[in-house]
């Protein structure tokens, strides 16, 4: 019997979770209502107008293109009438319809062109700048802004804070500040079932690689988080089990599944001359036996044949 091993990733089971909170431009600390949290499920999105800003560096003179910036949520749109530009003492907005036009106490014809509210694309263009000059620009995006886990336990998108995965504690404060609060935060994740949760696994079927040769797998399995060995069909623990039932494998979590898994398992190849004989039916013992024959069939000369059969026992060999 030769052998060979296969490792394969093992899907955390869970239930899909949501919550919502109020937030009003300030840290927030809170737990979630059903934790355990599995690793990269969890989604913060924080909903309504939100101001940002940016800046432009060095205008001297012609028109110049830049793209606002949005957010993560390709839906948001620049709200009309919010967009206001900054250059030295003079100042520009956007007139609700797409222009940029002059703000009050800046001369007459010193602003002109124009904002995509969708993709946030901005043209403008200032006369009477006499040097270069950062060009600040205001603005308010409606839509949302989102954060996500990033697997270490650290929130990353738009917002700082962090999660507790085992706990469900997270805290976190978003990069732009709302124009209302309190905001509404929707928050979605996966719990990892905490109590009883089972992974399942096919294995391969057996299947013939030559006359009386056999591929089969799952003689040893083996369940591994990164490169530590949880728990194996020969030897459970307290953090899982193994059970091996024809080619599905059954590996449960008392406490919880467990992410970041993945499964050890053996490839056999056997000589089996009555591949009909299920060891299982035998209780797996090396002491259990089969009933069979052996059967001698000779062609004589004279075209006679003769056969002669006797029987035999057969140990089976749980392999």
């Amino acid at each position: 019997m030769s052998t060979e091993w296969q490792t394969v990733s093992l899907t955390s089971s869970g239930t899909n979770r949501t919550q919502t909170d109020n937030y009003s431009n300030a840290a927030r600390t809170l737990y979630l209502q059903y934790p355990p949290v599995a690793k990269n499920s969890l989604v913060l999105s924080g909903v309504g107008d939100f101001s940002k800003s940016y800046t432009y560096s060095g205008y001297t003179s012609g028109t110049v293109a830049v793209i606002l910036p949005k957010g993560a949520d390709t839906t948001n749109q620049i709200k009309p009438s919010s967009v206001r530009l900054t250059a030295g003492t003079l100042r520009c907005k956007d007139d609700g319809a797409g222009n940029i036009v002059d703000d009050t106490g800046t001369p007459p014809g010193t602003c002109s062109g124009g904002i995509d509210y969708t993709t946030g694309n901005l043209s403008f263009r200032i006369t009477g700048v006499s040097s270069a000059t950062n060009v600040w620009i205001s603005y308010v995006v409606s839509g949302t802004q989102q954060c996500w886990d990033n697997g270490t336990g650290n929130l990353v998108g738009e917002c700082t804070g962090s999660v507790n995965y085992a706990t469900g504690q997270v805290s976190y404060r978003f990069n732009d500040n709302f124009v209302s609060t309190p905001a509404t935060v929707n928050i979605s994740w996966t719990q990892v079932d905490a109590y009883g949760n089972t992974i399942t696994y096919v294995l391969p079927p057996q299947t013939m690689v030559s006359s009386y040769v056999y591929q089969v797998s799952g003689r040893v399995v083996e369940v591994y988080q990164g490169t530590t060995l949880l728990c194996s069909n020969s030897s459970a623990s307290s953090v899982c089990s193994v059970s091996v039932s024809n080619n599905v494998v059954s590996i449960t979590f008392p406490n919880g599944v467990l992410p970041d898994l993945s499964l050890r398992y053996s490839q056999d190849r056997k000589v089996d001359i009555n591949p009909g004989v299920d060891v299982n039916v035998y209780g797996r013992r090396s002491s259990a036996t089969v009933s069979g024959y052996v059967e001698v069939e000779v062609k004589l000369e004279s075209g006679e044949t003769l056969k002669a059969r006797t029987p035999i026992t057969f140990r089976v060999v749980p392999y």
